[in-house]
């Protein structure tokens, strides 16, 4: 598994699976529903898609570990903030 780092916010959360030769492409509609399609047009789109973002991407799985410690410290940050938020309205 690689895992890329985009500053840029995406506004979707769609997956493009292959298994043994058989692309799949999952979009999330709402909050609970799952579409997904086999089309190969389709399937080939979100392939290049994909490809591009990732190439604009630092690829922190591997190797970068400046980028991996900033992701991941903005993303205790957050949280950090979002339990404080929390315990503020719960008057904690």
């Amino acid at each position: 598994m690689k895992i890329y780092y985009n500053e840029a916010y995406l506004g979707h959360n769609t997956i493009l699976t292959e298994v043994d030769g058989c692309e799949t492409v999952y979009v999330n509609h709402g909050v609970l529903n799952l579409m997904f399609t086999h089309d190969a047009a389709f399937c080939e789109q979100s392939r290049w898609y994909f490809e591009n973002i990732m190439r604009k991407s630092a690829l922190i799985s591997q190797v970068n570990e400046k980028e991996r410690n900033r992701f991941f410290n903005g993303m205790f940050e957050k949280i950090q903030r979002a339990q404080e938020q929390k315990n503020k309205s719960l008057n904690i």
